[in-house]
């Protein structure tokens, strides 16, 4: 079975700022890099949506080895709705 993937909320917002932060230091080459990483998470959650650790009634997933994505799962639809450095003190 395969699940719809969605940025809900802030987590498009959120992720904007990620490309912005690695496209300010790094160009282009870690721009494509960071889609590379996103499409890969999205990929997995389509047909893996439980991979990530559940936390009381949300998921968490890794992205970058640096940001930590919060979603939850609707029926058969992921819904990403924050996406943060996982070094900040993030209140959920």
């Amino acid at each position: 079975m395969t699940y719809k993937v969605s940025f809900v909320g802030d987590a498009r917002a959120e992720l904007k700022q990620v490309y912005d932060y690695y496209g300010s230091f790094g160009g282009t080459k870690h721009i494509e890099r960071l889609y590379v990483e996103v499409q890969s998470l999205v990929d997995r959650l389509k047909i893996m949506p439980k991979s990530g650790m559940k936390v009381g009634n949300i998921r968490k997933a890794v992205l970058m080895k640096r940001y930590v994505v919060i979603y939850r799962i609707y029926k058969k639809n992921v819904r990403i709705a924050h996406i943060f450095d996982g070094r900040t003190d993030y209140d959920l």
